[in-house]
């Protein structure tokens, strides 16, 4: 079959192309006015300003050590989108953590009762492939332009409350958009290592009940992110 101008390789390997480039490169749409340049200096970091070694060790569990460059390169990259165009304080602990440690851990956890693996897939990654295929659809075929004129167009609920907090302006509409889908995209399965929590607790129950300290109903309010997001559009 003839390979048409617009096709596109979707893959790993372009993944990590496409989030660098982004990162260098983004649609005028995003880029927005800095509400205090002392914020610009507090957010300049990159991977290196966090436990490095840890991430780096921890990816190196499920994948080669190139691999593992590139997927560093890539949360670098990520993290500058982050911190240049979305300007949401604290939302660079959510990417940056030890969620790559618990992610091994429920990557090759056994069954509790059978001793067999559970086979659950790795959430890691997936991800970042989730952000990637979305933007390449919303960005290079013409999706966002879409979304923005339903929106635009729509007298719903969301649509009205979207046009509102945006004053109907249709540059923010259509931001509000790529990063409500980016963020939803990135962190959609943030909650697994709870989920992973959870289960280890109902065997350690089963293996001493009279372990009053560990609670199936513990819960996490997550009070301190919750009040660093609560002035964000993309958080209400």
């Amino acid at each position: 079959m003839k390979k048409k101008d617009n096709d596109r390789i979707i893959n790993d390997e372009t993944m990590y192309d496409y989030f660098h480039n982004l990162s260098e490169n983004l649609p005028d749409f995003l880029r927005v006015k800095r509400k205090d340049e002392r914020g610009k200096r507090a957010w300049q970091k990159s991977l290196t300003s966090y436990n490095f070694e840890q991430i780096y060790e921890t990816r190196k569990a499920l994948y080669s050590e190139s691999e593992v460059c590139s997927e560093l390169c890539m949360m670098d990259d990520i993290l500058h989108i982050f911190q240049e165009y979305f300007q949401i304080p604290g939302i660079d602990r959510l990417l940056v953590n030890n969620y790559g440690a618990l992610e091994n851990d429920i990557f090759l956890e056994y069954d509790g009762e059978s001793g067999a693996p559970k086979r659950i897939r790795e959430h890691y990654k997936h991800q970042y492939r989730n952000v990637y295929l979305g933007s390449v659809f919303m960005l290079d075929y013409g999706f966002l332009d879409a979304m923005t004129n339903c929106i635009m167009q729509s007298h719903t609920i969301v649509a009205s409350y979207i046009k509102a907090q945006t004053e109907g302006d249709e540059t923010a509409v259509k931001r509000v958009l790529y990063q409500s889908y980016f963020i939803s995209a990135m962190f959609h399965d943030i909650g697994y290592p709870l989920d992973f929590f959870m289960r280890k607790v109902k065997q350690i129950h089963k293996y001493a009940p009279f372990y009053k300290i560990i609670s199936s109903n513990v819960k996490e309010e997550f009070a301190e992110l919750r009040a660093s997001l609560a002035g964000s559009l993309l958080f209400e």
